[in-house]
């Protein structure tokens, strides 16, 4: 059998061959790969996890003794390390880790209550007090450095922790904080040995009468806007917003139209600053057909429109996708009171208004931190 092969043949054979090989080097592991980002989160039995919201594979990464709990846990900037307050029967002290978990260490002697927030990617400053106080200037400060694990004392007569909490948090290195000058967002400088707060952007609340507030806020990267609670006569809270450099304030919500009491938290803006989503928990109804309890809503900062999202309770951290269209949050569609213990975490896309469940144990309470991987 003549087993010859045209030479125009050839020439055929030859690209289909090349062809295939330029495929299958697309398909191999050279192309570069989708970027990958992990939600990270507290659960109620006293784990960190982390959680990749496309593939829903989980991982724990800290695990508490029996007894013990996690209180609360930050990431640095530069998605090295973990803070995390642990909480034993000795006290509250401030624990250091990899991202990962591995090498924790304790960082300073237990108090009944203690704090910790990045100054820089290469500093933290650590706060601990016996007693439950709320002012810097009545506890110990001090400066550590994860990397040569040194540690100085500080100083400070302002009061550095608000929003109820005790952790100096800082987003895109602004630091919320409220006193008898009023409501400003800015940055903490150490000199020498003195830690202080200076001031970036005051929120001028004399635009809008008997306007008290301004104590907790959320803002984006260059505080173009800046959202916050207020009440005018201490039984409603809404939403505000603050533009200009906080000299022009809008309110976005108004629910004094249909109920005789409301508070609102957690809450917190959109990267683009164009959404605002908060749980609100609205009580004594005016009318029938609006029910009471806690919602999640999702406000639009540019028109005021209002989305129900359901009725959920939460009470922790709200995390943004790296691209801002997703938010992440533990949920629970339970009574808080009846059944505390349910929660899970949640993905609400901002351009279809849906909310997906990711967890289904019941045990994710608190939302660190949503990143990419590095």
């Amino acid at each position: 059998m003549n087993r010859s092969v045209d030479p125009a043949n050839r020439i055929y054979v030859l690209i289909l061959l090349g062809w295939v090989a330029m495929f299958a080097l697309a398909c191999s592991g050279n192309t570069p790969k989708p970027a990958e980002t992990l939600i990270f989160y507290r659960t109620t039995d006293g784990q960190v996890r982390s959680i990749n919201p496309r593939t829903k594979e989980q991982e724990v990464i800290l695990t508490s003794r029996k007894g013990d709990s996690i209180r609360y846990a930050t990431l640095s900037p530069d998605l090295k390390f973990i803070i995390y307050g642990r909480h034993t029967n000795q006290g509250e002290a401030v624990w250091l880790s990899n991202i990962n978990g591995a090498n924790p260490i304790r960082v300073n002697s237990p108090y009944t209550i203690t704090g910790a927030g990045w100054l820089a990617q290469d500093r933290i400053i650590l706060y601990g007090a016996n007693g439950f106080y709320k002012r810097a200037d009545e506890g110990e400060i001090k400066l550590y450095d994860p990397y040569t694990k040194q540690i100085r004392s500080l100083q400070s007569s302002q009061n550095l922790f608000t929003c109820g909490e005790n952790t100096p948090t800082t987003t895109f290195g602004y630091l919320s904080i409220a006193n008898e000058f009023g409501s400003a967002l800015g940055h903490l400088e150490v000199k020498d040995k003195e830690l202080g707060f200076v001031p970036d952007v005051w929120l001028n609340l004399s635009q809008i009468p008997d306007l008290r507030g301004g104590f907790c806020q959320s803002w984006t990267q260059h505080l173009e806007k800046i959202i916050f609670t207020g009440s005018l006569d201490g039984r409603l809270a809404d939403l505000y917003l603050a533009t200009e450099r906080g000299q022009r304030i809008t309110r976005l919500t108004d629910f004094s139209r249909n109920y005789n009491q409301s508070w609102v938290g957690p809450f917190t803006i959109s990267p683009d600053g164009n959404w605002a989503l908060s749980i609100v928990h609205l009580a004594e109804s005016k009318r029938r057909d609006h029910p009471t309890g806690s919602f999640l809503v999702l406000v639009d900062t540019r028109t005021g429109d209002l989305t129900d999202l359901g009725k959920f309770n939460s009470e922790g951290n709200i995390a943004w996708s790296p691209e801002g269209r997703f938010a992440a949050v533990g949920l629970s569609a339970k009574d808080p009171v009846t059944d505390p213990e349910k929660w899970d975490l949640y993905i609400l896309d901002i351009a279809t208004k849906k909310l997906e469940q990711i967890t289904f144990d019941g045990k994710a309470s608190t939302v660190i931190d949503w990143v990419q991987v590095p």
